[in-house]
């Protein structure tokens, strides 16, 4: 596991520990490096991503990406239901 996998796990961890009800990770990584998050925390409802100018959309090991590209010409609109 990285750096920001771990800390994201950890995170994550303390996050449920305290009921929290939806978790969101909100990052600036590479799309490759959102995945190895979503792998690592399969607990995550969604990963919000910039970094890439690119926008996508995918599900990685259960866990919804969305990268809006870039200068917020993208929106995406999410649902998350538990």
């Amino acid at each position: 596991m990285n750096g920001f996998s771990c800390s994201t796990s950890r995170c994550v961890k303390r996050l449920k520990d305290e009921d929290c009800e939806l978790l969101l990770a909100l990052t600036h990584l590479k799309l490759q490096q959102d995945k190895e998050v979503a792998l690592a925390c399969p607990e995550l409802h969604a990963i919000l991503g910039g970094h890439d100018h690119d926008p996508y959309f995918l599900i990685h090991n259960g866990v919804p990406i969305a990268k809006c590209g870039q200068n917020a010409a993208t929106l995406v609109h999410m649902l998350c239901m538990s």
